[in-house]
């Protein structure tokens, strides 16, 4: 919805919290996140989040568009936006200290092996973001205004009740 510009800003934003998550599992963050005393803090933080983003997406009116039809967001935004919505999702973490303890296991805690890994899968995954960036680019053409804004608010609806569950599910469990 913010052009190809903006979902390449975005997805760098999300490949450089994915360096910051891989380097905290890395140094000794999954203490943190495996010690159960902050399994309620940390859920609830995290249903929060996809909470306010949830509610922002669905209670857009309308996209803020450009003489030339595409919605507006700065470079800063974009980028920022990325990373933060990736690095305070805890399940991003979740997943990269359990795949920092996978693989350092499996390459017996191999420095050289372990960073060649992560360089690979780091990359992987911008390349694929890039690739969906392009690939919605594409398909921008076919989409109204009407049906972004029908978009956004399914998928800020969905963000509520991930949010809402998670939360529930920490706190009952």
């Amino acid at each position: 919805k913010n052009g190809f510009r903006s979902g390449i800003l975005m997805a760098t934003g999300i490949f450089l919290s994915d360096v910051v998550c891989v380097a905290l599992a890395y140094v000794g963050a999954s203490q943190f996140f495996s010690n159960p005393e902050n399994k309620i803090l940390i859920g609830v933080l995290g249903g929060t989040i996809l909470i306010i983003f949830g509610t922002y997406n669905a209670s857009q009116k309308q996209l803020q568009t450009t003489s030339d039809g595409k919605k507006t967001m700065s470079t800063h935004s974009a980028l920022l936006q990325g990373f933060f919505l990736n690095l305070l999702n805890p399940f991003v973490f979740i997943y990269w200290i359990g795949l920092v303890g996978l693989i350092g296991s499996s390459f017996e805690l191999n420095k050289m092996l372990t960073l060649t890994f992560f360089s690979g899968t780091l990359f992987t995954v911008l390349a694929t973001d890039i690739l969906k960036c392009f690939l919605a680019h594409k398909i921008s053409r076919l989409l109204n205004p009407n049906l972004l804004i029908w978009v956004n608010r399914s998928a800020g609806m969905i963000l509520i009740i991930s949010g809402v569950v998670m939360i529930i599910r920490v706190i009952v469990t």
